[in-house]
């Protein structure tokens, strides 16, 4: 029976009683036991520091894990130890995986793997049949085996007429639909953001045109369907300014983007590094500044990790042929506080742990004597350095390893 003690660390609970306090946990067999000052116990392990937080567990909206399938990149129960090492507790894992989620025996397959992880995992189901656009999946049935967001992931929905009849058919029974906004039409096999850097470097560019095009047909469609639908990871000026007003205009639109939107610009491009090649892609240095702008005001509603792994052999190639996508469980926490450092604590807590649990309707974590622990640990301020040989997910393709970050996570307990 594991028992911990955490000492003197500064709760940052927004909205709840002991939020700014400073306080001993004590934590038996995975169950908070007790809180106060001056707790002691001889056998526990003990976790302290000199300027230790303790927050709920980050929840992570938009993780993809191809497994069934493409073990080879990522696997559940790997993801979940990357997870967990992020201070991520809960997850919502995207559909991708061969065969995809759009039938309840995969659903319940993934959810076994997950069960004894610790990491509270809801499996997103297809919206679509082989995530191709063409008829809605069994969507009911998804939902029976535990499903309650419904996405295509990064394979943007085409056909307006199918994602109104995944709006309107998900209503009765509160299904989620999620949706990467964009007209691939425009974005034409681009690979990187078109502008000044993508022409010195003659690699094709998307326009910021496909995600604001894309972006206003789903919120007339959400509008017209009068359904919520969570759009992202949102990363042009434009953009933000077309959620501002269908904000304003009182239609149910849920944004996110992602962390290393809110750090990174284009210009990581030019040494042709292939771990810099993201769907969508990395923008300008103005656009990020209206990025952390609308995150800041709640424009943008929470954060992801975007997780996205792949394996050395798809990213070693030529720019044009690399695939898409970047690891970020692990540097969730760290490359977001890194960009947010002038965002108050409590503000970044709110959109990584609290928001994205409110938009499911799930409960969040707190420090109840008799609750189950889902906490993460960490020091805001201290410098970090990600490197290869404590990694956890199978995929190493981030831009961060060896860089230095602002936020440590300490601990992580589920």
């Amino acid at each position: 029976m594991e028992k911990i003690l955490i000492k003197n660390a500064r709760a940052v609970f927004p909205g709840q009683s002991e939020h700014g306090k400073s306080l001993d946990i004590f934590i038996e067999n995975g169950v908070i036991t007790q809180t106060g000052s001056g707790i002691s116990y001889d056998s526990a392990r003990v976790i302290s520091g000199e300027n230790l937080h303790v927050a709920p567990g980050f929840f992570d909206f938009s993780v993809t894990v191809p497994d069934p399938g493409f073990e080879y990149k990522e696997t559940i129960e790997s993801a979940c130890r990357a997870a967990k090492k992020g201070g991520v507790t809960g997850m919502v894992i995207m559909p991708d995986g061969q065969p995809c989620n759009d039938a309840k025996g995969t659903a319940e397959l993934r959810l076994r793997k997950a069960q004894s992880s610790g990491v509270q995992v809801i499996t997103a189901g297809a919206l679509s049949k082989n995530m191709e656009g063409k008829e809605l999946s069994e969507m009911y049935d998804l939902y029976t085996a535990g499903c309650t967001v419904f996405t295509d992931n990064k394979h943007r929905v085409k056909n307006s007429k199918l994602l109104q009849l995944a709006l309107l058919y998900t209503k009765p029974f509160g299904g989620l639909i999620m949706h990467t906004p964009g007209d691939t039409y425009v974005a034409q096999n681009g690979v990187v953001n078109e502008g000044e850097v993508s022409t010195r470097l003659g690699l094709r560019g998307i326009p910021s045109l496909s995600e604001e095009l894309g972006l206003q047909r789903d919120i007339y469609l959400a509008e017209y369907c009068d359904s919520r639908l969570v759009v992202g990871p949102v990363t042009c000026t434009r953009s933000v300014e077309i959620i501002r007003k269908a904000k304003a205009d009182g239609i149910q639109i849920i944004a996110y983007t992602a962390p290393h939107y809110l750090l990174l610009t284009d210009d990581e491009l030019n040494s042709y590094d292939t771990y810099a090649k993201l769907d969508p892609p990395l923008r300008t240095s103005a656009d990020v500044e209206v990025l952390k702008k609308a995150v800041e005001e709640g424009i943008i509603d929470f954060l992801v990790s975007d997780h996205t792994p792949q394996d050395a052999e798809h990213k070693m190639v030529e720019f044009e042929h690399a695939a898409f996508g970047m690891s970020a469980l692990e540097t969730f926490f760290s490359v977001a506080r890194t960009a947010m450092k002038n965002l108050p604590l409590e503000t970044l807590i709110h959109r990584m742990s609290i928001a994205p649990r409110n938009i499911l309707g799930i409960p969040v974590p707190t420090l109840q004597v008799g609750e189950k622990a889902s906490l993460v640990i960490f020091e805001p301020d201290k410098e970090v350095v990600y490197d290869t040989q404590n990694w956890e997910s199978l995929s190493k393709n981030s831009l961060f390893i060896g860089r230095t970050l602002t936020g440590k996570i300490i601990d992580c307990i589920s």
